[in-house]
């Protein structure tokens, strides 16, 4: 900044907060100085003072010290206004005489987390995140159904509906609806081939074309096939699949071809 003297520039030092040591140069041609307020003293930067002849350097006692030195979390310190010397302006979410103390936004009278549904507040240093519940995953910023977790999907576990299985009493899935997993005696996945007809205990098995999707995938329609007269795709349609990286689940829908099973493999 210009200033007229040495006099208005330790005066411009005096109204900000920050200023502990000025450096003024000498008179311009035409009359003024350039003034220059410094946040700390050769004292806390002894290897930075460096001699200028156009210069005049003045530094006040800066009680605030090195960086951090007394105020903590990357707080402000300010040399002065108080009977320490110093006072601290802590950043948010801290708070304490030198800002040492962590806020827990959580026990806020008012929830942070309130607005993101089916999720919970999580403290950290100096903030806040709003944490999904157990069966939700986070989407972008709300909490949504997690279709992998197993309260959200129900398994089918006979060894009768295995691909390979020849048929005995022709049953028929027209009650499954939802989301699905096969495990146990089951397998683990829907078979991917065409079965022949009168397999998985069911006249007409159901099969999955085109394979399974990749984790990175997520979830995605699928079309399924349904082996009805001789042809391995007689009639199709499309669930929803999806990777949950160590097993498959898939949203079946009522079978009305009946008897039709979803048929499942290893």
């Amino acid at each position: 900044m210009t200033v007229k003297d040495l006099d208005e520039c330790e005066y411009r030092c005096y109204l900000d907060a920050n200023c502990v040591s000025l450096n003024i140069r000498n008179k311009d041609p035409d009359g003024t100085h350039k003034c220059e307020l410094n946040n700390s003293t050769h004292l806390e930067h002894d290897s930075d003072l460096k001699d200028d002849k156009l210069y005049y350097y003045r530094g006040a006692e800066n009680h605030c010290g090195k960086p951090q030195e007394k105020c903590q979390n990357n707080a402000t310190c300010l040399s002065g206004f108080t009977s320490k010397k110093y006072r601290c302006v802590c950043s948010p979410g801290f708070e304490g005489e030198n800002c040492e103390d962590d806020i827990n936004e959580c026990d806020a009278q008012d929830n942070p987390c309130a607005a993101v549904a089916n999720s919970v507040c999580s403290n950290t240093n100096g903030s806040y995140y709003c944490k999904c519940k157990d069966g939700f995953i986070k989407n972008d910023a709300i909490c949504e159904v997690d279709v992998c977790h197993w309260q959200h999907y129900q398994n089918l576990t006979d060894a009768e509906r295995k691909y390979d299985y020849v048929t005995v009493n022709g049953k028929c899935d027209n009650t499954l609806n939802g989301w699905y997993r096969f495990q146990g005696a089951a397998g683990t996945k829907m078979v991917t081939t065409c079965p022949p007809i009168h397999r998985c205990d069911a006249n007409f098995p159901v099969w999955l074309s085109g394979g399974h999707p990749t984790v990175a995938e997520g979830e995605v329609s699928k079309k399924v096939c349904l082996r009805k007269f001789g042809k391995c795709c007689d009639y199709w349609f499309f669930i929803q699949v999806k990777n949950c990286g160590s097993y498959y689940i898939y949203n079946l829908t009522p079978q009305t071809s009946c008897p039709a099973r979803y048929c499942s493999a290893d």
